[in-house]
């Protein structure tokens, strides 16, 4: 890719305030160093201390959360609702993936509403003023941090690459199969251009780039029935975008802010200085 070159404008914006709960689509964000503001803030942990995703529980996509005043609704597909509050605050270390953290949490009513619709004992914890949980050292600083997403602050899709994958598929999906939380299009009708690795910027915003995003099974579970539909689109993924045995979709950013917080916004331009390509 050419140095400099426009990648194009932001056509979406998503958090997802519960790890592995439906996502939210918003006209604008604050970006802070764990990534979108309210994303992945909170998560859900198994009687063993270990989170609990989609990869286990599919129907995680049913439950639809809203940030509110003071913590979160949580919808459920019965019509139900359950409110979260931040007052609560019994503290226990969590486990994601290879990352211990002190989550915060201790809501039985919530609790036993994620168990009756899961289907399993959970409990619901958030990150709070001891949260710290730095990102991989093999592609970050030592300050930088990430929520309770899997591992970057960041994920970042492109238009243009779903177009490409629909056109080998022979039912199409949507994006949200893949969970972004940036969404961008108008690279020059080229798909892929997300690849590369390099310093971006979207709108206001600094972020890097420096690994393009392993896909686990989510991308089989449709985000509205939390129905596993088949192997697809991985099986096709896999014949053109596999990398050292991982198929590939969308770049990790870690953003690089000059403030606290900065913004950015649906119809931010978007555009990248490349350091090498990834592919």
């Amino acid at each position: 890719m050419p140095f400099g070159v426009q990648l194009g404008v932001v056509k979406g914006l998503f958090i997802y305030p519960v790890k592995g709960l439906a996502g939210v689509s918003l006209a604008e964000s604050a970006v802070e160093k764990e990534g979108l503001r309210h994303d992945r803030r909170y998560m859900i942990v198994g009687e063993d201390g270990i989170f609990r995703s989609q990869r286990q529980i599919p129907q995680m996509a049913t439950l639809r959360p809203q940030v509110a005043k003071d913590g979160l609704v949580i919808q459920g597909p019965r019509g139900d609702s359950v409110a979260v509050r931040i007052d609560e605050c019994s503290s226990l270390t969590v486990k994601v993936w290879n990352s211990e953290v002190i989550a915060y949490g201790g809501d039985a009513e919530v609790d036993a509403w994620l168990s009756d619709h899961l289907h399993e004992t959970v409990r619901l914890f958030r990150m709070g003023p001891q949260s710290h949980r730095p990102i991989s050292p093999d592609y970050a600083e030592p300050d930088d941090r990430v929520s309770f997403a899997d591992g970057f602050p960041i994920l970042l899709a492109n238009e243009e690459s779903l177009a490409d994958l629909n056109r080998r598929l022979t039912n199409p999906i949507p994006m949200d199969r893949f969970r972004p939380n940036i969404v961008v299009s108008g690279i020059a009708g080229e798909p892929w251009a997300e690849d590369t690795i390099g310093d971006y910027r979207i709108g206001a915003v600094a972020a890097l780039g420096n690994k393009l995003c392993a896909r686990c099974q989510v991308p089989t579970i449709d985000q509205v029935t939390g129905e596993r539909t088949g192997p697809e689109p991985l099986t096709t993924l896999a014949t053109f975008r596999t990398i050292d045995g991982k198929v590939m979709f969308g770049m990790n950013l870690i953003p690089r802010l000059h403030a606290q917080a900065e913004v950015i916004r649906i119809g931010d331009r978007v555009s990248v200085t490349p350091a090498h390509p990834s592919a």
